[in-house]
């Protein structure tokens, strides 16, 4: 199972009121121009949630769409990090591109998303991206995940450990101990 590109959807939780509460503010503007303003002046360049209300509202200009999107996440929002890189792997608004998919995933991860770590746990694992299957760094990225009390990352981490011998995990479990979160 994974967030993204997987056969398998299973369907995740959503928080219905913040979504009632985007579509109002977004009915509640004249225009996207105005919308766009109010929201960014309000959370700041580096709270980049109009971006993200932007990126999922009906939007017959998927170009801007994602220009929004790519700003939250140069901006470092690992949301939209994670979402512009699950883009790019799968082409939805953008051209498909596995290296870029990738490094957008990976700076998510180290900001320590579990969302994305779980991702990259999940792209190793199954040989996702271009990667080639690699279960040490799957069992790597979802054990930092599932740090985070996220339940599918801990499935994933338990159902990798048993493949994994004894000395691979003692290497992950210092490269865990050594781990630290970036800041982009």
């Amino acid at each position: 199972m994974t967030l993204l590109g997987s056969e398998v959807v299973i369907a995740q939780p959503m928080d219905l009121p913040a979504v009632a509460r985007c579509q109002m503010e977004v009915a509640s503007q004249p225009n996207r121009e105005a919308l766009i303003r109010s929201w960014i002046h309000r959370a700041g360049q580096t709270d980049a949630l109009a971006a993200l209300c932007l990126s999922f509202s009906p939007n017959p200009n998927a170009g801007e769409s994602l220009a929004w999107l790519r700003r939250a996440a140069d901006l470092g929002l690992p949301d939209a990090q994670l979402l512009l890189g699950a883009d790019l792997e799968v082409g939805f608004k953008s051209p498909p591109n596995s290296h870029e998919a990738m490094r957008w995933y990976r700076k998510a991860a180290q900001a320590d998303f579990p969302f994305a770590q779980y991702e990259l746990g999940s792209i190793y694992s199954e040989g996702r991206a271009n990667q080639r299957q690699d279960l040490p760094e799957a069992y790597y990225w979802a054990t930092l995940a599932a740090r985070h009390q996220f339940q599918p990352a801990k499935e994933l981490a338990d159902t990798l450990r048993p493949q994994l011998s004894h000395d691979e995990r003692a290497r992950i479990d210092g490269r865990i101990k050594k781990w630290k979160r970036v800041v982009s």
